[in-house]
Formats: C-alpha cells, structure tokens, sequence
C-alpha cells in the first residue's frame, strides 16, 4: 500500500443468532488522529454467510489531524415496512452538521441485523479548522 496511506482492521462483535455491531468507530479514529491519519473509507473485508459484514478495513491517510475535528452521528433504522430499513433521520443530521461548516466523509453501517440488514449507520464528519 502507498505509504501516505494506512489500514486499519476492525472486526465487528457478531453474536451468531443476533446482531453484529461496531461500537468502536470514534475511538479508531479518534487513535488514529493522534498519528496523524485522517479517515478516508472504509471496505467492508469480511461477510459472513448470512450477508452481515464482520470485518471492515478502514483507510487512513497521513494528515496535519491538528487542523480537523471528527463528529460522528449515529442514525437508527425505520422500519416501517417488513423487510425493510431506510435511514430518513440522515437528512435533519446532514443538514445541521453542514450549516454548522462539517464535511459529510462518509456513512459506514454500525449495526446489522440477523438477516445481514444493516440497522444503524454512522455519519462521519469532518470539520477544518483552519
């Protein structure tokens, strides 16, 4: 991998009958800002047979992290329909972290579902700070 840039692995905890979850999301990032790497995607590495993602490798990139401010906002599913999940909450949490000067990096699912269906996602902000 290109050295400006650097991986880091995280594994979801995955209860066999129930959810998988990731609640570990701002401590990696928050760790990797004091090295001085700022978020960039995230792939999801691993998924096991029933569709829910296990692994997530996550891409930083070398950055002055001094200059940034990470806000990550968690939004829950609406189920509203059997089957189905949709994530209208997004939009309010969008809107108010845009006009407030943050930078929308990117969604990552937090939560999934038996069925593989992801239940929660986390907006993940960015703001420059100078």
């Amino acid at each position: 991998m290109n050295k400006d840039y650097t991986v880091s692995i995280a594994n979801l905890e995955n209860k066999k009958s129930g959810c998988a979850t990731f609640e570990d999301l701002a401590l990696i990032i928050d760790e990797q800002a004091k090295e001085g790497l700022v978020f960039c995607a995230f792939i999801p590495s691993v998924i096991g047979p029933s569709g829910k993602v296990l692994t997530y490798d996550l891409i930083f990139k070398e950055a002055d992290c001094s200059k940034f401010e990470y806000k990550i906002e968690y939004i829950l599913a609406d189920n509203k329909k059997a089957g189905e999940a949709t994530f209208s909450g997004y939009e309010s949490a969008l809107l108010s972290n845009v006009s407030a000067g943050y930078e929308l990096l990117g969604a990552i699912p937090t939560r999934m579902g038996p069925s593989g269906k992801a239940t929660q996602i986390a907006l993940i902000f960015m703001k420059n700070l100078y």
